[in-house]
């Protein structure tokens, strides 16, 4: 018998083999498939997917044999892979090489031999697709070249599986990668605005300098722009992830546009921009969508027309109901977009040529658009340069009986908060500067807060004190949120907790699944929080 020798590649080999992590995997019907086509083919009782490691050739697949593996130094697939084309021995009795080999002395009696190198791409032989036969025969040119486009199937169906894997590690790690960034980004942030906000509002008490005034205005605006930035890619990063869901309710139109419209009109007032609003009488009382990611989009469109439309100008817009349709009709006099420009509009980054003078990332109208999608609606835009733009979108909204929406205070009156003067609330937190955050803000509010650095500490609290609801940290040092809520359910399964994280990736259909009652994410607006507590302790 003569031993194979070591293919001068072998390193090289070996790590091209284990890039696919296939070894000692489960068996796979599409490799099966081809191995028992190269049975048929080659008219062969065995066929073999031989891959050689180190020690052993291993098989992927195999017919009509038993074992899964044998040693790599009687392996005929040891010799194959010294090849580039087919390896043949049609009578290993009568080849040097092999006539004493236990394989051909003794089970599974090898007389002919053929054997089909997997070469990868960048051309290792990682192992072979082989027949074997125990009597002696040769293969034709029709076999011989079917063996081998059969080998080219394997190797290209391991190719598919490694770039899946790798697609699916590069997703993971581009989640995990927005999940950090979108903690640690929003964790200072949530600090910088929160403090800003409330300085702004002692500072107009006190009637301090203009200098000083109108920096801290500049420090508010300028979180408030960067909060912008990173929820702009974030929210485009879930949407491309496909993990923004849809989630429709039955909204009262009143409330909704009323809301909407109150909002528009400050920001136009601080432009100096003349707002008008209407709706028609067919819109009914109450539909059924996702009011707040169509909120997002209305808001977002109102503010570009108002951003790109000068002082004393228009902005208009008219929300009509037709045919299971909820239409929105927004027209500005504003700058407008050129006709060559309006064919990249909705493209991620791209903004307009005479729109640099005013801030923006150029992603607004990208996610605005895969939201109206994701909603099934749609989106149109028509513009003349300097006369202005309308666009109008149209998103599908089933209309709903009046009785079926839920009046909660908290949502028709935000920012009034109506709780028991006795509720206590604890805060599950371990960012220092969190702490202080959210002290600050129960203080403005008056209502009493105990706060606790970890999970444990929140789940023993919880145990020997008086608690009604718990705001609890999801990225926490040692047990995390989502344990710490098990725990604390366990014992007192009625105690609203409500997630609290600076990570918007994290899906609020899991945290709810994991136990959590509700979702704030950080910054902590205000009108949120107050919603949340007058919805869980409200009289």
């Amino acid at each position: 018998m003569i031993p194979a020798k070591v293919p001068a590649n072998e390193e090289q080999r070996l790590r091209e083999l284990l890039s696919y992590d296939v070894l000692d995997t489960d068996a796979e019907q599409l490799f099966d498939d081809l191995t028992q086509l190269a049975s048929q083919i080659c008219d062969a009782p065995i066929a073999l997917i031989s891959l050689v490691d180190p020690d052993r050739q291993w098989f992927k697949s195999r017919v009509g044999i038993e074992a899964t593996e044998t040693s790599r130094n009687i392996a005929f697939c040891s010799h194959a892979i010294l090849q580039r084309e087919v390896f043949e021995v049609s009578n290993a009795k009568e080849d040097p090489r092999f006539h004493d080999n236990p394989l051909v002395t003794g089970e599974p009696n090898i007389r002919f031999y053929a054997g089909a190198p997997l070469l990868t791409p960048s051309g290792h032989a990682i192992g072979t697709l082989c027949a074997i036969d125990d009597k002696p025969k040769t293969l034709t040119s029709l076999q011989r070249n079917a063996l081998k486009t059969l080998s080219e199937s394997v190797v290209a169906h391991l190719e598919l599986k490694r770039k899946n894997r790798e697609l699916e590690r590069t997703s993971q790690f581009k989640s995990d990668f927005l999940s950090y960034i979108s903690h640690e980004i929003r964790t200072p942030l949530n600090a910088i605005n929160t403090f800003s906000n409330l300085l702004e509002g002692e500072a107009k008490q006190l009637s301090l300098p203009t200098n000083f005034t109108d920096s801290l205005g500049h420090i508010s605006k300028s979180g408030e722009r960067l909060l912008e930035i990173v929820n702009s890619v974030l929210d485009m990063k879930q949407i491309e992830a496909g993990k923004m869901r849809v989630m429709p309710r039955p909204v009262g139109t009143a409330d909704f546009f009323t809301h909407l419209f109150s909002l528009t009109r400050i920001r136009a007032e601080d432009g100096n921009v003349i707002f008008n609003s209407a709706i028609d009488d067919n819109v009914p009382h109450s539909l059924n969508f996702d009011d707040t990611k169509f909120g997002q989009v209305a808001l977002n469109l109102l503010s570009n027309a108002i951003k790109y439309t000068h002082a004393n100008k228009h902005v208009s817009i008219q929300v009509k109901y037709k045919q299971g349709n909820l239409l929105l009709a927004i027209k500005d006099e504003g700058i407008g977009i050129s006709e060559e420009e309006q064919k990249k509009l909705f493209a991620p980054f791209e903004r307009m040529e005479n729109a640099h003078q005013f801030d923006g990332t150029g992603l607004g109208l990208n996610i605005t658009k895969k939201l109206v999608e994701l909603m099934g609606g749609s989106i149109k835009l028509s513009s003349k340069l300097n006369e202005g733009t309308r666009v109008s979108v149209t998103i599908p909204a089933e209309e709903v009986s009046a009785n079926t929406i839920e009046h909660d205070p908290a949502l028709l009156q935000p920012q009034k908060l109506n709780i028991p003067t006795d509720s206590y609330v604890l805060v599950v937190e371990d960012h220092y500067i969190n702490q202080i955050v959210i002290k600050t803000i129960f203080d403005k509010l008056g209502l009493p807060i105990s706060v606790v650095g970890s999970g444990e500490e929140g789940v023993e609290y919880v145990k020997s004190n008086p608690v009604d609801l718990v705001l609890m940290d999801i990225n926490l040092p040692g047990i995390d949120g989502t344990e710490a809520t098990r725990q604390i359910k366990q014992i007192r399964a009625t105690l609203p907790v409500i997630a609290l994280t600076a990570d918007v990736i994290t899906q609020r259909d899991l945290l709810l699944k994991n136990g959590l009652d509700d979702l704030l994410t950080k910054p902590v607006e205000n009108a949120e929080l107050i919603r949340v507590l007058n919805h869980y302790l409200g009289k």
